[in-house]
């Protein structure tokens, strides 16, 4: 397995399977071009001043994505200097620590960049809520059907 950064432009066509995939944790099977542009503002113009990716590959295969950027109107929004945490692992993958190791990896290099803390929306039911506590996220609170989490890095 190989993490790599990614800031190029055409990230934000990396990571949109990714999104969807947040997005689609329970089954759902909403496409890129449904989303609203609250949720499309994860991804698009990739590359600007603050956004922080990194991506599992196997081989030639992304299999994983943890990204951050900060977004005034992101559906887990704390505060303008917290960046929100989004993160995926392809099925097939999943269960092996990569969602950790790019939520750490990529918490080391915001941290490097002057960043304490971050923060994400978690669906209530989500069972990444638990992967969130388990690396020091803590619940800031509700909005609508899901937790506002945030941790210091």
């Amino acid at each position: 397995m190989n993490f790599r950064g990614a800031t190029e432009p055409s990230t934000s066509q990396l990571l949109e399977p990714f999104l969807l995939q947040c997005i689609n944790w329970s089954g759902t099977n909403t496409s890129f071009d449904e989303l609203d542009q609250q949720a499309r503002s994860y991804v698009e113009d990739w590359g600007r001043e603050g956004d922080h990716a990194l991506i599992a590959w196997d081989g030639d295969k992304a299999v994983g994505a943890a990204w951050a950027r900060f977004l005034p109107n992101g559906y887990g929004y704390i505060a303008d200097d917290i960046p929100e945490l989004g993160v995926a692992v392809i099925p097939e993958y999943q269960g092996r620590g990569i969602a950790t190791k790019l939520i750490s990896k990529l918490h080391a290099k915001l941290y490097d960049e002057g960043i304490e803390s971050v923060c994400l929306s978690v669906n209530h039911g989500n069972p990444a809520a638990a992967l969130f506590a388990q690396l020091g996220y803590i619940t800031a609170g509700e909005s609508g059907n899901s937790s506002l989490m945030i941790a210091s890095i």
